[in-house]
C-alpha cells in the first residue's frame, strides 16, 4: 500500500477521497455566495423594477445617477462589449482601430466594476443601515 502511495504522489494523482473533499468544499463556496440579482429578487422590491431584477433595470433605480452614464460610451452594453471583445481577437481591424476599441471596452468594464460597486453600496444602505 505504501508503494502505491508514493507512485500517485509522483504521478500527481489525488486519491479519490481528497478529490471528493474538494469538489464538496467548493460546492460550500458556491452556496454561500449570492449574486446582486438574487439578493434583489430575495430582499429588495421596488415599483421601477416591474418584476425584473437586473443589473440594467435595478442600476439607475438604485443609483440614479447611472440612468445616462453607459449612453455616453462608445461600448455602452454587454452586447456591445461581447461584440468589441470578439473583433478584438480578429483579425480584420488595424492595429490603431484595435487600440481604440480595446480603450472602449476598458471604459465599458471599468465603469461597469465601479456601477457593482455603488450597487453594493445602495444594497447595503437599504440593508444594514435601514436608509431605504
Amino acid at each position: 500500500m505504501k508503494e502505491h502511495a508514493d507512485a500517485q504522489t509522483l504521478r500527481g494523482d489525488r486519491p479519490h477521497r481528497e478529490i471528493e473533499r474538494e469538489r464538496e468544499r467548493e460546492r460550500e463556496r458556491h452556496t454561500h455566495t449570492h449574486t446582486h440579482t438574487q439578493v434583489i429578487k430575495e430582499h429588495v422590491a421596488h415599483p421601477d423594477f416591474e418584476g425584473r431584477s437586473s443589473l440594467k433595470v435595478t442600476l439607475p433605480v438604485l443609483v440614479p445617477s447611472y440612468k445616462t452614464r453607459y449612453a455616453a460610451l462608445p461600448v455602452a452594453n454587454g452586447a456591445d462589449a461581447a461584440t468589441a471583445f470578439e473583433r478584438l481577437s480578429s483579425h480584420e481591424l488595424a492595429e490603431d482601430e484595435k487600440e481604440a476599441l480595446r480603450r472602449d471596452l476598458l471604459e465599458y468594464c471599468k465603469l461597469d466594476t465601479l456601477a457593482m460597486v455603488e450597487l453594493h453600496s445602495a444594497l447595503h444602505a437599504l440593508v444594514v443601515d435601514g436608509r431605504g
